[in-house]
């Protein structure tokens, strides 16, 4: 059988993997724009109700939808982790997203745009294999660091999506954010299949996929895990139905901002805007 893995990321025992800086800062990137994936639409949504010529209501379905399908990634994509090679996991879920942004750049069809925002966060999931892997690769003294670095790289994912969206949207059509999606998850792809360390699959625990299901299920019995869990899925439902709602109440008559201040708006708040919250 052909290995098609380069041969400088193959794993070998006797010589452990070189976790430096350069690999640490191409995760965080990685992380940030396939995250990114799932906020593209937000400061679009007027000009996409436009597009597929559908209420603001209908519209609003497909953050939720993009949501939806991120937390079906976390609940069933990432526990292969511990059952596969997560070089194998990563190359193969973000070639399935950036085949699935296609059809979000190309479709006529509202129902086929929803499907994919859906099925697209499933696939969404990149940040949460790394971060473990970056458990394993880096040094004790630097684990901290390197986490630190990755999950920077997710959160500026939130933050750039909106901006770069709707800049792009200013200047041109919304399918051409898309297409610019596509570009750099190709550049990720590319990078990471050369880049990316082959680590061993931990399959030492005897665990099957369903095992590692019910395994997490039974976490739910420590209280400050759950505690931690319902804090961060409020946060999240709290930021997106804020921003969502807000991409109509700053594009209408109240406001008439264009799509880049709306973008925009998720880094700064103008005085005019927040006298009236």
């Amino acid at each position: 059988m052909i290995n098609l893995t380069p041969p400088w990321v193959r794993y070998d025992a006797a010589k452990p993997f070189h976790f430096g800086l350069a690999l640490n800062f191409l995760f965080a990137f990685a992380s940030t724009f396939t995250v990114a994936n799932l906020y593209y639409s937000q400061p679009i949504l007027n000009q996409l109700a436009a597009a597929f010529d559908v209420a603001n209501e209908r519209i609003g379905r497909i953050p939720t939808l993009s949501q939806a399908g991120y937390a079906t990634g976390i609940l069933l994509i990432t526990p292969l982790g511990d059952l596969l090679k997560r070089r194998t996991i990563l190359l193969t879920i973000i070639a399935f997203s950036t085949c699935l942004t296609i059809g979000l750049a190309v479709t006529d069809s509202l129902e086929v745009f929803e499907a994919l925002s859906y099925l697209m966060g499933i696939f969404t999931v990149t940040p949460q294999v790394l971060l473990p892997l970056v458990g394993d690769l880096a040094p004790p003294h630097k684990r901290a660091a390197a986490l630190s670095i990755v999950l920077s790289g997710l959160l500026l994912g939130i933050l750039f999506a909106r901006v770069i969206a709707g800049l792009i949207q200013q200047l041109t059509d919304y399918r051409v954010i898309y297409y610019f999606s596509i570009a750099v998850q190709s550049l990720i792809l590319l990078l990471l299949y050369i880049f990316l360390p082959d680590y061993p699959a931990k399959t030492g625990h005897g665990l099957s996929y369903f095992g590692i299901l019910i395994s997490t299920a039974k976490m739910l019995r420590y209280p400050t895990l759950v505690q931690a869990c319902l804090i961060g899925g409020l946060m999240s439902s709290a930021f997106i139905n804020f921003w969502v709602t807000s991409t109509f109440l700053l594009g209408g008559p109240a406001y008439n901002y264009n799509s880049l201040e709306i973008g925009s708006s998720g880094s700064w708040v103008s005085p005019e805007f927040a006298s009236r919250l």
